[in-house]
């Protein structure tokens, strides 16, 4: 049966639209919704989360319902086999991948939307509930990437049906065609396989969908130790014209292939016009560079038009307990204020602390001296923590900057005003030792290992700030790092399988440092 009657038209029109707006309507919730709900406090996100599920509990339900009825009344009505993979397996197909969404969303997101509605009740009750907005924050993130999942349902649905459709359209011409001995190889490959052509045809979608990655780059600090791996690592990329933004005068060495534009900090005028055209900003300033420079950067930012702000926040994470910090969190806080201020979207590379630096300047930061075989851990040396090496921040880097900047997920665009969360390895000060000795061939006996309630390394650190910053500084921020609530360990949040980056080999890291100290290297000296 070649001709389609004027019911059956309907039902798969009728199903290929509620299919399909079925799947707008779950993508506009993480594409527009989420971001929007991010950038509230964290007492109003769970309310604001109420919200946007109690309107999709209203829609989703029965027009997922209503697409599975017409989808399988459709398929009842065209001739064949289920189990021929025609044009009624595929009206089949596309009812049941659409109304999957519901179980979906009762058996897998049900729990998370559960805790949110708990709390936002409660809160709406006038009790005086303490937010953990890290509870808050993690479950909107695991609901966003379930409901991205779900979303993709009806999708495939609908792109299912709708091949069904054009199938049944074209299948009278098709028979003619055969029957004059004519040739129509694409038509008959796509009528052998449907399903290899519905996958091209969802990845020539999501392929239009995409916006390309940003092209147009400036990193201030390019020679530094964060920078210079930012840029190294995206030069290999071959995707983005990168411009390295330095003082008058200054001495940096510079990787080949950048261009290279002096700027006057002081001038408004200067920085802005170096600045135009760019699209994303990286700030990497060193740490004898006066704080107010950073807030006038920002602001040349945002006047020349630069899309995308990386302050200078490099390893620290802006949603965790160090935030509260008066030592380490306000100074931070207030670089991504300066970003705030001007309306343009933030994004930092939360990375940990850096592996090489921490492990080789020894005592006061790992808590480790190689060449005196000496170690200090913070309560009992197991405390766990995140920590990156130089290179893998630059891979993360540019990973970051090679994802399309919006239009599906994971874009650049899904870490506006939020941080990245990248390590190379997850370790505590005990297997960090462990490396050391694997790699210099030693073992505790051969060492002097001193335990210290991380509260009062902390505390004798602050008290040290008053004579010697230098050295007191590290020791109250790595302990305090090191202690259990130090939020330096954020193994649940990170986002290397988004990036494609690889676990890092820790004692083949270690092992480069180890032989770089013994050989006199002090990267404090390079700093």
């Amino acid at each position: 049966m070649s001709d389609i009657t004027p019911t059956l038209k309907v039902l798969q029109i009728f199903g290929v639209a509620s299919s399909l707006f079925l799947s707008g309507f779950a993508f506009s919730a993480s594409h527009l919704g989420i971001p929007a709900l991010r950038l509230a406090p964290a007492s109003l996100r769970a309310s604001q989360f109420l919200v946007i599920y109690s309107q999709g509990a209203l829609i989703s339900p029965p027009l997922a319902a209503a697409s599975l009825i017409a989808w399988g009344f459709a398929s009842y009505c065209t001739p064949g086999s289920l189990l021929d993979g025609g044009k009624k397996a595929l009206f089949a197909v596309a009812g049941v991948v659409t109304f999957a969404v519901l179980p979906w969303t009762v058996l897998v997101m049900m729990p998370a939307n559960k805790r949110l509605g708990e709390i936002a009740r409660q809160q709406k009750g006038g009790n005086e509930v303490k937010v953990d907005g890290g509870e808050v924050e993690a479950l909107v993130r695991s609901w966003d990437g379930m409901n991205y999942v779900r979303a993709l349902m009806p999708m495939v649905g609908g792109v299912v049906g709708l091949w069904g459709m054009l199938k049944h359209i074209l299948s009278g011409s098709i028979k003619l065609m055969e029957r004059d001995n004519l040739e129509f190889p694409r038509l008959r490959e796509v009528q052998q396989n449907p399903m290899k052509s519905v996958e091209r045809d969802i990845n020539a979608l999501t392929t239009i969908m995409a916006t390309p990655p940003v092209e147009n780059v400036a990193i201030i600090g390019a020679g530094g130790h964060v920078g210079k791996p930012f840029t190294e690592a995206l030069l290999k990329t071959n995707k983005h014209n990168v411009t390295a933004l330095t003082r008058v005068g200054s001495t940096s060495k510079i990787p080949t292939g950048v261009k290279l534009v002096h700027v006057d900090y002081d001038s408004e005028d200067s920085m802005v016009a170096a600045l135009k055209g760019q699209q994303f900003l990286v700030i990497s300033l060193g740490v004898r560079v006066p704080e107010e420079v950073h807030g006038k950067v920002v602001r040349a930012a945002a006047k020349a038009g630069v899309a995308y702000i990386m302050p200078n926040v490099h390893g620290f994470d802006p949603k965790g307990e160090g935030v509260a910090n008066p030592i380490f969190g306000t100074g931070t806080m207030r670089r991504i204020q300066d970003v705030e201020e001007t309306g343009v979207p933030w994004i930092v590379l939360t990375t940990g602390f850096w592996y090489e630096w921490s492990l080789a300047l020894g005592d006061n930061w790992y808590g480790i001296d190689i060449q005196k075989k000496k170690a200090w851990f913070c309560d009992e040396g197991h405390n766990p923590i995140n920590t990156s090496t130089w290179s893998r921040c630059g891979e993360a880097f540019a990973a970051l900057l090679s994802l399309p900047e919006s239009g599906v997920s994971p874009s650049l665009a899904d870490y506006k005003n939020y941080p990245c969360y990248v390590d190379s390895f997850g370790v505590t000060q005990r297997k960090i030792l462990d490396s050391v000795q694997r790699a210099t061939g030693t073992t505790d006996e051969e060492w002097e290992i001193t335990c210290e309630p991380s509260e009062k390394r902390y505390k004798d650190g602050l008290a040290e700030m008053q004579t010697n910053p230098q050295r007191g500084f590290p020791k109250a921020l790595y302990a305090h790092g090191w202690s259990r609530d130090g939020g330096r360990e954020y193994t649940q949040k990170l986002d290397n399988d988004k990036l494609g980056l690889k676990p890092e080999d820790l004692d083949a890291v270690t092992k480069r440092v180890v032989e770089k100290v013994q050989n006199g290297w002090n990267p404090w000296v390079e700093w």
